[in-house]
């Protein structure tokens, strides 16, 4: 990988892997201490995968839970884990890191999946998101009956409300998967 952007950076969680790093990862937080508001300690969360969820060409998405920590604000979320080794080994991943930061700050959370950091491993690189109960629109749609237009044009307007923030700031989408709830979420 090249040189990250400050911003990909700062997200990156510091991670541990337990024996079965396809099983369960540790990420450690140092904050202050929330008595003295000073001294740094540390904190940790547990993350056991649960169940695929998604895939595609280069990657997999796996449902995760909270399995123990005094961080855990969440207790689920989606982990993408990109193959990042073999035939794969020359792709830089640092555009999709700085697409995933971008779009993750509070300004456009009406319109994306929220990011919770980024970590690698030797052969993949994992990025932890907020999870989508009802899946993505395709799935939600096949499940349910033709929707009301009106339901069509405000989904219609939502998907074309991320594309313009993401074109106005010099981003283009690879993947449209709508976010099957009161609005339309884009992935990268």
């Amino acid at each position: 990988m090249t040189r990250l952007p400050d911003l990909v950076r700062d997200s990156r969680l510091e991670t541990h892997f337990l024996p079965d790093c396809s099983v369960e990862t540790v990420h450690t937080y140092h904050e202050s201490d929330p008595t003295s508001g000073r001294r740094v300690v540390a904190r940790s969360e547990h993350w056991k995968r649960q169940r695929r969820i998604g895939g595609g060409g280069y990657s997999t998405v796996w449902l995760e839970e909270c399995a123990q920590g005094s961080r855990c604000d969440i207790q689920v979320r989606a982990v993408k884990q990109i193959e990042t080794g073999g035939r794969f080994h020359r792709i830089d991943f640092n555009r999709e890191l700085e697409t995933i930061a971008k779009f993750s700050h509070s300004r456009y959370e009406r319109c994306f999946v929220q990011s919770f950091g980024w970590y690698r491993s030797p052969e993949h690189l994992w990025i932890a998101m907020e999870y989508l109960e009802l899946g993505d629109m395709l799935d939600y749609l096949d499940e349910r009956p033709a929707l009301p237009e009106s339901q069509a044009q405000e989904i219609t307007f939502q998907i074309l409300e991320g594309l313009k923030m993401m074109h106005e700031n010099d981003f283009t989408h690879r993947d449209l998967k709508p976010k099957a709830s009161n609005h339309i979420f884009l992935t990268w």
